[in-house]
């Protein structure tokens, strides 16, 4: 049998009307001219304001070291925008993808486990400028990605664990860190 959903049954309807409320995160936007590699990790619908950020980068057709670190639960049903994001691998405007499907395998990997994995690399563009832009649920994601910045320092920079902390906080106090966590 056919069936509507209640959203679609409403905005498909002969009166439709939705109320959408809009708030700018004014520290979530690449500048105008970007000189410095730009990561970028999102969890689940948090890979929709990276997708505008990349949509920026390739209108702006700036030549940047950019990673995207993407997670979900499954590769076959939850890889959002993968032949977006493949063009855009192929065209330069990403570097390097990588991901993380948390419930494709017996082990749960999130993408702080895919950081620590590809650790190496990040520290090295970290400590060209690199800008960090993390989109995704705010009860997980945020205290993750810090606690994975942070062993990533100890680890790959060789920091004891107060100078990776410091580095952490440096991140966020220097407008390096940006967050649109919800």
């Amino acid at each position: 049998r056919s069936r509507t959903g209640t959203a679609t049954g409403h905005l498909t309807g002969e009166h439709p009307s939705a109320r959408v409320f809009v708030r700018s995160n004014p520290r979530f936007h690449l500048p105008r001219q970007v000189g410095h590699p730009v990561v970028l990790i999102g969890t689940g619908t948090g890979i929709a304001p990276l997708i505008a950020l990349l949509e920026q980068m390739e209108q702006q057709n700036n030549p940047l070291q950019t990673c995207l670190i993407f997670g979900d639960r499954r590769r076959e049903a939850d890889f959002l925008y993968q032949s977006r994001l493949e063009n855009w691998q192929a065209n330069g405007v990403l570097d390097l993808v990588i991901t993380a499907f948390s419930r494709d395998s017996q082990t749960r990997y999130y993408v702080q486990d895919a950081m620590l994995e590809h650790g190496a690399y990040l520290w090295g563009i970290l400590n060209l400028g690199a800008q960090l832009y993390v989109c995704g649920n705010k009860n997980n994601l945020e205290r993750a990605i810090e606690q994975a910045l942070k062993n990533i320092a100890m680890n790959f920079g060789q920091l004891d664990e107060d100078d990776a902390q410091a580095f952490v906080d440096e991140l966020s106090a220097g407008n390096r860190l940006h967050k649109e966590v919800y």
